[in-house]
């Protein structure tokens, strides 16, 4: 699947538009280092799964967790730390 996803970095607030095929993303982190694009991602996540799939806030906080402490775990990245 491909998506066109316009990014609008250093807005005012955080926001996802949807107009047709034109997705337009505002997010108030800065584009350095990668900071808005994991900005775009985080919030595109939280989109899918609360608002899309229907799960709540609560569940989806908890799923954010334990995938933030499995993914610290340098084992499951063949010992290497990332």
């Amino acid at each position: 699947m491909e998506l066109n996803i316009r990014v609008h970095p250093r807005a005012s607030h955080n926001a996802i538009d949807v107009d047709g095929e034109r997705i337009t993303v505002r997010v108030t982190a800065a584009p350095e280092g990668g900071m808005a694009n994991a900005a775009v991602i985080a919030l595109l996540d939280r989109r899918v799964v609360c608002d899309m799939l229907g799960f709540g806030e609560e569940l989806y906080a908890g799923v954010r967790l334990v995938a933030a402490k499995w993914c610290a775990e340098p084992s499951v990245h063949g010992g290497k730390k990332r």
